[in-house]
C-alpha cells in the first residue's frame, strides 16, 4: 500500500559557492529521498538559493528530459510534464522560471524501482530491483522486462543481486550495478561489502568486482564513471579497475554530471543490516546526507548543500539545464503546502465551442453544410466511400484511395471535399503534378475554404507558383495547419497587418517547428533591406535567441516564450504592427525577386571561438588524421507517419558508409531517434556504424542549439534527412546533402525537380524516387557527397 511519510522539520545548509556556481552554469538541481517521501528541488532566484519539497510515496529513480519528468515511486512512476504556464502563475511573478507538473501515473506495483532513464523512441528505461532485471515502463503492463544478467536463472520478486544501477550510451542500457552475481533470493546481503559488480549491457559481462554495494553507473565524456557507495567514493573504470576520484563523508548514491563538474549525493547509514559492515560504517558519526559538488579535473569538492535535519538519506540526484528556478507540481499538493498553480486548457473561441457542441456531419474533418455550395445532397453512399477511402490513405494505401476517390469525384463532381482529398492522395503519393487540378477544382468549387485553400497552396508552392501559393498559404491558421500564436501575444494589443508604414515598428513572430522558423527567418536580411525605415522586433523559439543575435545585430530579438512577460510591456507598446514568419515569403514576393546573385550562402553566424573549439575537440575525438568531417542525422518528422517517411534507419547507412582513413563521421542526431539492436546481421552493421561515429554526449543538439551550431560549423559536410539539422546546416552555409522523401507534408519547401533548394545554396537535395530502397537512395546520397 502507497504511504506518504509525515511531515518533519528540515533544516539544511550550504556553502556560500553553491547559489554562485548553479547560477553562473544556469542549472538547478533534483534529488529523491526515499526515506523522507520528498523530491527536493535545489535552484536560484535572484542569486538566492531556493529549495523546494514535494510529497511522493518512496521516491528513487530520476529520469530527466526537456519536456517530461519521470518519478519511480513505490507503486507508480509519477511523470511531470514540462508546463512553463504553471511557474508563471506563481506570485511573486518571476520567482519560477520552468516548471514540471504531474499529471499522470503508470502503475507498476512494489518492483523496487530504482535507476531510470529515458532512451530511444521515448521508452523509459527502469532498474527492476525486485524481480533483477531491466524492464520498460508502458501503460498496459505493470513492467514489459527486458533483460536480465546471465547469472539470474529466472524472474522472479527476490531481490536476488540487488541491481540496482543504470548507465545509457546513444539511448540504450549499456551497464548497470550489482551488489553481488548470485541467484538466490536476497543472496546478496552477505557478501554485499566486497561483492559488488559493474556489468556490461548486453552481453553481462562484469567489468570490475570486489565494490562495495556500487550505485549510480553514468557514462559522461566517454568515460564510464560509477559510486563505491560503500567507501563514499566517486571514480570511473578503467582497464579492468575502478579509479577513485574523491572520497566524501557519507554513503555515495545519486550522480549526474554538468560541464567540469559531478553532483554527487551522501547518505547517512542506518543502523541495519542493509548497511552493516561497509568501510564507512566504521565512522558512522562523521557522515552527512547532502549534495556535493566534486571538480572532475582536481577530484576536489568546491561546493555542497547539506540537510541537517529532517532529511538523511538519498537515492537520485539529477541536474535540470537550463532552469534556474524550477517549480515542481508534485502527486499530492494538499500534504505539501506549498504554491498551487492550475493546469487549465483557455476556454475555446465561440466558433470552436459551436463546432464541439453541435452534432454536425463532416467529411475529412470539413463541416458538410460549407461544402454544400450546389444542390447535391451528401449521400450515404458517398459518406461510406469517403470515410472507406479517407481510411486507406491514413493506412498509407494511397493508389487504392485514389481509385475510390476518383469513383466518388467522378459521381458527384460538385463536392469540393472529394476533390480536395483525391488532391492530398496524389501528393502523398508522390504524384504532386497529378494533385494540382482536382486541389484546383476543388478551390473553384470552394474558394472560402480554409482546408481547400492551404492544401492547394501545398502544391502550388511544391511546383514552384509562388506567387499563388504563397497566398494560399495564409489559410493555414483558419485551417489549423499554422500551429498556436506565441503565448502572451494578444496582451500586446498589435493588430495583424499587411500595409506597413515606412517608420513603424514590425513583430516578426516564429511559427511551427524549430527547422520552419531557421528557414523563414533567412529572409531577415531581405526584409531589412526592403524596409530599411522599419524597425524589425523578432520572436523566435527560445533556443533560437543567441543565434539570431549574432547573426542580425542590428534587430531586437526575444524569446517568443512568454510575450506576456512584464519586460517586455515597454517593447509591446512600440510595436504598431505584426506578421508570422511564414508570411514573409508572400510580402516578399519569395522566391521570384530574388536573383540567384542575391540569395546568401549564409544566413546564421556561431561564436568563431567555439566553432575552432570543436574543430581542435573533433580532431582529438578521431584520434586520426582524417581528410574531412561529415555529420549525418538520420531521424526527424513531428509525428508518428511523418518520421516513418523521412527516417532512414541506421543498417541501410552503415552498408553505404563504410569507416574510411579519409572521412570521420560525426553523429548530428538529435530527440528520439531510430536506432539499432544486436538481434540480426543488418542490424548490427548499424550498430557498427553508429559505434564509429563520433557522438558528443556533452551538448544536447536542438536544446543548446548555439553550440549545436558551433559543432556543425566545425564539419566539413552534412549528410541528413528532411529535418531540423538540415535546416541548420544549410542556414550555416555548410555543404549538405538532404534526402527528401517521395512525399510528406513538407514536401512544400522543397519544389520538385531540382538538386537546389531556394533556401539554401550549400544545400544539394536528393529525391527519393517511387520504390525505391534505403540503400539505394542512401547509395545516391554518398555519391553526391563525393
Amino acid at each position: 500500500m502507497t504511504e506518504l511519510k509525515p511531515t518533519r522539520e528540515v533544516r539544511f545548509e550550504f556553502t556560500n559557492e553553491l547559489p554562485g556556481l548553479l547560477n553562473d552554469l544556469g542549472i538547478s538541481l533534483l534529488a529523491t529521498t526515499y526515506q523522507a517521501g520528498k523530491l527536493v528541488a535545489i535552484g536560484t532566484q535572484r542569486g538566492q538559493l531556493e529549495m523546494q519539497m514535494c510529497s511522493v510515496a518512496r521516491p528513487m529513480g530520476l529520469a530527466v528530459s526537456a519536456g517530461c519528468l519521470a518519478i519511480g515511486a513505490q507503486e507508480a512512476v509519477w511523470f511531470a510534464d514540462a508546463c512553463p504556464e504553471m511557474a508563471r502563475q506563481i506570485e511573486p511573478a518571476g520567482r519560477f522560471d520552468a516548471g514540471y507538473s504531474v499529471q499522470r501515473a503508470s502503475m507498476t506495483g512494489d518492483i523496487a524501482i530504482h535507476d531510470m532513464a529515458w532512451g530511444n523512441d521515448d521508452q523509459l528505461w527502469a532498474v527492476n530491483t525486485r524481480f533483477s532485471c531491466l524492464c520498460l515502463c508502458d501503460d498496459q503492463h505493470h513492467f514489459s522486462p527486458v533483460w536480465k544478467p546471465p547469472f539470474i536463472s529466472n524472474l522472479a520478486a527476490e531481490d536476488r543481486c540487488h541491481l540496482n544501477g543504470l548507465a545509457m550510451q546513444n539511448g540504450k542500457p549499456r551497464y548497470v550495478t550489482v551488489m553481488s552475481q548470485t541467484d538466490t533470493a536476497e543472496g546478496w546481503r552477505p557478501s554485499k561489502a566486497t561483492s559488488g559488480c559493474i556489468l556490461s549491457v548486453p552481453d553481462g559481462r562484469c567489468l570490475v568486482s570486489g565494490l562495495s554495494m556500487p550505485h549510480s553507473p553514468r557514462v559522461f565524456q566517454n568515460r564510464l564513471f560509477a559510486l563505491n557507495s560503500g567507501l563514499g567514493a566517486i571514480g570511473w573504470y578503467e582497464k579492468g579497475q575502478f579509479q577513485t576520484l574523491s572520497k566524501q563523508p557519507g554513503f555515495t548514491r545519486g550522480l549526474d554530471f554538468y560541464g567540469h563538474y559531478a553532483f554527487v549525493g551522501l547518505s547517512k547509514i542506518r543502523e541495519t543490516s542493509t548497511f552493516g559492515g561497509i568501510p564507512i560504517a566504521d565512522d558512522r558519526d562523521s557522515l552527512k546526507c547532502a549534495i556535493v559538488v566534486v571538480d572532475l579535473r582536481t577530484g576536489k569538492r568546491v561546493a555542497h548543500f547539506e540537510f541537517l535535519a529532517g532529511v538523511d538519506e538519498l537515492f537520485d540526484v539529477r541536474v535540470l539545464p537550463k532552469m534556474l528556478n524550477p517549480y515542481i507540481g508534485g502527486p499530492h499538493p494538499h500534504v505539501d503546502n506549498g504554491p498551487v498553480a492550475w493546469l487549465a486548457k483557455p476556454f475555446p473561441s465561440p466558433r470552436q465551442a459551436a463546432e464541439m457542441l453541435s452534432p454536425v456531419v463532416s467529411i475529412g474533418g470539413v463541416p458538410v453544410q460549407e461544402l454544400e455550395i450546389t444542390h447535391d445532397r451528401i449521400t450515404p453512399e458517398l459518406l461510406q466511400q469517403f470515410n472507406r477511402a479517407t481510411s486507406l490513405a491514413e493506412a498509407q494505401d494511397y493508389e487504392q484511395a485514389i481509385s475510390l476517390l476518383q469513383r466518388c469525384a467522378h459521381e458527384h463532381p460538385t463536392v469540393a471535399a472529394v476533390h480536395c482529398n483525391l488532391g492530398v492522395a496524389l501528393q502523398l503519393a508522390g504524384r504532386v503534378q497529378d494533385a494540382y487540378q482536382p486541389l484546383q477544382t476543388a478551390f473553384d468549387l470552394a474558394p472560402q475554404n480554409p482546408a481547400v485553400q492551404f492544401n492547394l497552396s501545398m502544391a502550388e508552392l511544391q511546383l514552384g507558383h509562388y506567387q499563388n501559393g504563397w497566398r494560399h498559404y495564409e489559410a493555414r491558421w483558419s485551417s489549423g495547419q499554422g500551429g498556436a500564436l506565441p503565448k502572451g501575444l494578444e496582451s500586446w494589443g498589435v493588430p495583424a497587418s499587411d500595409a506597413i508604414a515606412e517608420g513603424s515598428t514590425l513583430l516578426v513572430y516564429g511559427e511551427q517547428g524549430i527547422g520552419d522558423e531557421i528557414m523563414f527567418f533567412s529572409l531577415l536580411k531581405r526584409l531589412q533591406a526592403t524596409m530599411p525605415s522599419v524597425q524589425l522586433v523578432v520572436a523566435c523559439d527560445p533556443r533560437l535567441v543567441g543565434l539570431l543575435r549574432r547573426s542580425y545585430p542590428t534587430l531586437t530579438v526575444i524569446s517568443s516564450q512568454n510575450l506576456s512577460a512584464l519586460e517586455y510591456r515597454r517593447l509591446a507598446a512600440s510595436v504598431t504592427c505584426r506578421i508570422p514568419c511564414g508570411s514573409l515569403p508572400g510580402m516578399l514576393r519569395f522566391p521570384d525577386e530574388v536573383s540567384d546573385h542575391d540569395r546568401q550562402e549564409r544566413t546564421l553566424s556561431v561564436d568563431p571561438l567555439r566553432v575552432e573549439y570543436w574543430r581542435q575537440e573533433l580532431r582529438r575525438r578521431a584520434g586520426k588524421e582524417v581528410n574531412e568531417f561529415v555529420g549525418v542525422s538520420w531521424a526527424g518528422g513531428k509525428n508518428v507517419q511523418e518520421h516513418a517517411v523521412r527516417s532512414i534507419p541506421l543498417p541501410a547507412w552503415g552498408e553505404i558508409f563504410e569507416p574510411s582513413p579519409n572521412a570521420q563521421f560525426v553523429n548530428l542526431q538529435y530527440g528520439v531517434s531510430r536506432t539499432v539492436s544486436e538481434d540480426s546481421q543488418p542490424e548490427q552493421v548499424g550498430q557498427a556504424f553508429l559505434a564509429n561515429m563520433i557522438t558528443a554526449d556533452q551538448i544536447a543538439p536542438l536544446v543548446d542549439l548555439e553550440e549545436f551550431a558551433a559543432m556543425i560549423s566545425a564539419l566539413d559536410r552534412v549528410v541528413s534527412i528532411d529535418n531540423s539539422t538540415l535546416h541548420l546546416a544549410g542556414a550555416l552555409g555548410i555543404p549538405t546533402v538532404g534526402i527528401l522523401p517521395v512525399a510528406s507534408s513538407a514536401a512544400y519547401r522543397w519544389g520538385t525537380k531540382t538538386e537546389a533548394t531556394i533556401w539554401y545554396p550549400s544545400v544539394r537535395l536528393v529525391r527519393r524516387k517511387l520504390g525505391e530502397s534505403d540503400s539505394e537512395v542512401i547509395c545516391r546520397a554518398a555519391k553526391a557527397l563525393e
